[in-house]
Order: structure tokens, then sequence, then C-alpha cells
């Protein structure tokens, strides 16, 4: 390379980065929306996935169409599935202290 190759200008714009968020701002957007909900007087804490759901193989899963769902059918899907995830978990723990047992 001649010396005039290093002397040549870049005439293309720099690209720059976006300004960084304040500390507030960063914190605010770190923190995901949480909405509580009461069921048989426990609360159960939600994010925009919706509930999780416990199937009878003790593996987890999340309802795929829940941000597509209205109002009635979230708070009624909660109420089944709080019921069902708390009969799902006794009969797991009892399998497991079974299990255990034997």
């Amino acid at each position: 390379m001649s010396a005039n190759e290093h002397d040549v200008t870049n005439t293309e714009p720099k690209l720059l980065l976006p300004p960084t968020a304040t500390a507030a701002e960063a914190e605010a957007a770190a923190e995901p929306t949480m909405q509580v909900l009461e069921v048989d007087g426990a609360k159960i804490l939600l994010d925009k996935l919706g509930p999780v759901v416990v199937n009878t193989d003790g593996s987890i899963s999340r309802i795929a169409n829940w941000h597509e769902l209205s109002e009635h059918e979230r708070k009624t899907t909660l109420r089944r599935i709080g019921q069902r995830n708390q009969e799902r978990r006794a009969a797991l723990l009892e399998k497991a202290k079974a299990q255990s047992e034997s």
C-alpha cells in the first residue's frame, strides 16, 4: 500500500448508535408488567404470556393463543387452569411420595 491510499478520506456518513436510555427508562423496560389475580384466595402473578399449565407428566406449558382471548375467556381459563393445576400438582406429589416410600 502506498501512502496515498491511507490519506483517502471516507465520504460515507458515519452510522451512529441510538441514544442510551436513562436509568429509570431502562429499569421500567426491564420490569415485565405483572397482573395479579386471586383464585380461591391464592394470589397468582401473570405476565403477558398468560398462566403456566401443569401437564399430567409434570412438564409445564403455556396457552398459545392467550393474547387473543377476551377478558371473559381469560378469567374463565384462569379459573379452570388454576383448579386443574392444583389437582395435577397434588397427584404428582402423591405419586412422587409413593415412589420414594417403595
